[in-house]
Order: structure tokens, then C-alpha cells, then sequence
């Protein structure tokens, strides 16, 4: 029941607030992946890389819903 809506709400962020929802999400990555997670050095590069591949994942899904 719980993950339904959260795939709902994860849906709808995506369709309507691709940008927004993409660093929302970042945020709450990095505070799950700080707290659980022992500090190496690639998980810094991980850091690095999940927003901007987030981004552009969301960018390319929204542009790609546009043009159907």
C-alpha cells in the first residue's frame, strides 16, 4: 500500500516537476547514503555524479512524454 503511493507520487514529480523533483530526491539520497554509509572516496565521486545523471535522466523522460 505504502509503495504504491510513493511510485504514484514518484510518478507524478516526474511528469509535472522534472528539475525540482531530481534535486529533492538528490537530497534525500544524500542524507540516507551519509547516515548508513561509511565515507569513501567513491562515494564522493557517486555524490558527484547522481545529480547531474538524475537531471538528465528526468530532462530526457520529460522531453521524450512532450514530443508523444
Amino acid at each position: 500500500m505504502k509503495t504504491e503511493n510513493l511510485q504514484k507520487i514518484y510518478l507524478l514529480g516526474c511528469r509535472r516537476y522534472p528539475c525540482l523533483f531530481a534535486i529533492f530526491f538528490f537530497f534525500v539520497w544524500c542524507v540516507i547514503y551519509l547516515q548508513f554509509l561509511p565515507p569513501l572516496v567513491v562515494s564522493y565521486w557517486f555524490l558527484l555524479l547522481f545529480p547531474i545523471l538524475s537531471v538528465h535522466v528526468f530532462h530526457k523522460r520529460s522531453r521524450f512524454k512532450a514530443s508523444v
